[in-house]
């Protein structure tokens, strides 16, 4: 999870997902969607939930194995002159 840019609160939570397209249409990522989140209000605290899900291709990773989650931020913030 990320934060992307949001006009009210200053920056949302994003669910940044890889999803195989053999396994999931195009047409199935909404309700994909749907179904994450009420998974994450289920059982995570409220400010935890992830207001928006973006999808993505393979998530660039350091020699270690971790997301680099900057790498992953930099295109929503790009248009920002300051980012959070």
């Amino acid at each position: 999870m990320i934060g992307i840019p949001d006009e009210h609160w200053g920056e949302a939570i994003t669910a940044v997902v890889v999803v195989d397209q053999t396994v999931v249409p195009d047409g199935g990522s909404e309700a994909l969607s749907g179904e994450l989140i009420e998974h994450c209000r289920a059982h995570l605290a409220g400010y935890r939930v992830p207001k928006h899900v973006k999808y993505s291709g393979p998530l660039p990773r350091n020699a270690v194995g971790k997301v680099l989650t900057r790498l992953v931020r930099e295109p929503y913030w790009a248009a920002r002159t300051r980012p959070i």
